[in-house]
């Protein structure tokens, strides 16, 4: 997935013992590849939110939901899963 925010950054998740999320981000050339998800669970449902003008990312590992500011990976928090609800929303294009 790319994400157009204050820079480019792909996510990715990766299949390893433990499916993992990855990214990169490009400012003028592309960043290392960083491990995002602490692969002590499958990672699944990655999302994002944008908030104040901040973008967001938002994924499972294993039961937990975690969140961190983007650019901020060492950041992340664990949330209470039932705090939120789970919504696909499409903008525009055509089908």
């Amino acid at each position: 997935m790319l994400i157009p925010a204050t820079v480019l950054y792909l996510f990715w998740l990766e299949e390893a013992a433990k499916i993992g999320l990855q990214v990169r981000q490009k400012e003028t050339v592309w960043s290392e590849t960083m491990l995002i998800s602490e692969q002590k669970a499958h990672v699944s449902g990655v999302g994002f939110a944008l908030k104040e003008e901040a973008w967001r990312l938002f994924w499972r590992e294993g039961a937990a939901l975690y969140r961190t500011a983007f650019g901020d990976w060492a950041g992340r928090e664990q949330e209470e899963a039932d705090q939120y609800k789970f919504v696909w929303a499409v903008e525009g294009g055509e089908s």
